[in-house]
């Protein structure tokens, strides 16, 4: 394909929409993004609410990070195998799962044992993502389609983590146990 070539398909793909399922997808990422990073602002009334320690509580953080790097090793090469969408629609169902577990954990070992659980769907679901993304891109538009998503990350750095800020007003504003009531 010649430079005029080139430019010709940049500019006939240029006017191409950014599909609405990529917004979907930044979604996804946003959750995964803030269930990474939203345990450290509010670790402190986990802790409480568990009367537990703050680095006790932290070990769920790290177990999410091993889980997500562990799977995202081991289990992403079935994306190709299996399908992006398929691994997605799993891996987003076991983060539900696992997030719901994470919110009713009755002890800090079931909370550490729900988020190494979310971290294995995360490193599922974040290579899906991109695959899907890429995917279904318009011809051209795959870098613009991948960077909508990839603002995901900046929406739970921003959205996410502030979000959970503001409801920590002392140790007891967060029960991560409805059993215990809500804050």
């Amino acid at each position: 394909m010649s430079n005029a070539d080139q430019v010709a398909a940049l500019a006939a793909s240029a006017g191409a929409p950014i599909p609405a399922l990529a917004y979907l997808l930044t979604g996804c990422i946003a959750v995964i993004g803030s269930n990474s990073l939203v345990l450290g602002p509010i670790a402190p009334a986990v802790a409480s609410s568990f009367g537990t320690s703050v680095p006790a509580v932290m070990i769920a953080a790290a177990a999410f990070g091993l889980g997500t790097s562990a799977s995202a090793l081991f289990l992403a090469r079935y994306i190709d195998r299996l399908g992006a969408r398929r691994m997605l629609q799993g891996a987003l169902l076991l983060l539900a799962l696992a997030l719901i577990a994470s919110a009713v954990a009755p002890t800090v070992i079931m909370l550490v044992a729900a988020q190494l659980l979310a971290g294995i769907a995360a490193g599922i679901a974040m290579p899906a993502i991109y695959a899907s993304a890429a995917a279904i891109a318009p011809p051209g538009r795959e870098s613009g389609t991948i960077g909508v998503v990839l603002t995901g990350w900046t929406l739970s750095m921003v959205a996410g983590v502030s979000l959970s800020a503001p409801s920590m007003q002392g140790p007891q504003a967060l029960r991560l146990r409805p059993l215990h009531g809500w804050g």
